[in-house]
C-alpha cells in the first residue's frame, strides 16, 4: 500500500553543483601557486612504496610530506605548538592562502588540522585522498624510487662490499 505524501512533482534533471569537494579536487589538480599541499602518509608511501587495493603508487605532485604522527611524542601526547611550528617551517611550509592535506583515505590526515592552531588559518582535508586520486588515471604521479630503495635497505651503494 502506498501513502501519497505530496501532489507536487519536482524536476529530476541532472545538473552541475559546484562543491566544496569539486573545488577542492581543482585546486590539487592545478593548484595555485601559495597553495600548499600536505601528505600525511608513511614516507615509505609518499616515496612510492605500491600498496595493495591501490593501483598507483607514490604522491600528488608539489606535495609535501608530513607525517600524521609526526604531531605526537612518543607517549602519544601531542607536541608542543611551537615544535609543530619549527617543524612546518622547516619543510618550507608557510601560511599560505590555503593549506591541503591527504593521506589514503583522508582520515588520518585530519591530525594535520593542528597546524591551525599554529597560525595556517585556512586549512582543509582533502576527503578522496589518495584512494580517489590513483584511481583517476589522468591525475599525475610523482614517486621517488631510488630514496625508497636507500630506505628500505635496497641501496647496493649504501651496502658494505
Amino acid at each position: 500500500m502506498w501513502t501519497r505524501i505530496s501532489s507536487s512533482c519536482r524536476s529530476c534533471s541532472p545538473r552541475a553543483i559546484n562543491s566544496s569537494h569539486r573545488r577542492k579536487q581543482g585546486l590539487i589538480r592545478e593548484p595555485h601557486p601559495r597553495t600548499a599541499i600536505l601528505d600525511a602518509r608513511s614516507v615509505e608511501e609518499y616515496l612510492g612504496k605500491e600498496v595493495p587495493g591501490l593501483p598507483w603508487s607514490g604522491h600528488i605532485p608539489s606535495a609535501i610530506h608530513v607525517a600524521w604522527n609526526g604531531f605526537l611524542n612518543k607517549d602519544a601526547t601531542v607536541k608542543d605548538l611551537s615544535v609543530i611550528k619549527e617543524m612546518l617551517v622547516a619543510k618550507g611550509i608557510r601560511s599560505e592562502p590555503e593549506v591541503i592535506c591527504y593521506r589514503t583515505g583522508g582520515v588520518r590526515s585530519a591530525w594535520l588540522y593542528f597546524i591551525k592552531l599554529v597560525e595556517y588559518p585556512k586549512i582543509s582535508n582533502y576527503p578522496g585522498s589518495w584512494w580517489e586520486w590513483s584511481r583517476d588515471f589522468a591525475c599525475p604521479v610523482e614517486k621517488d624510487l631510488h630514496a625508497l630503495r636507500k630506505i628500505l635497505g635496497f641501496d647496493p651503494a649504501s651496502k658494505p662490499a
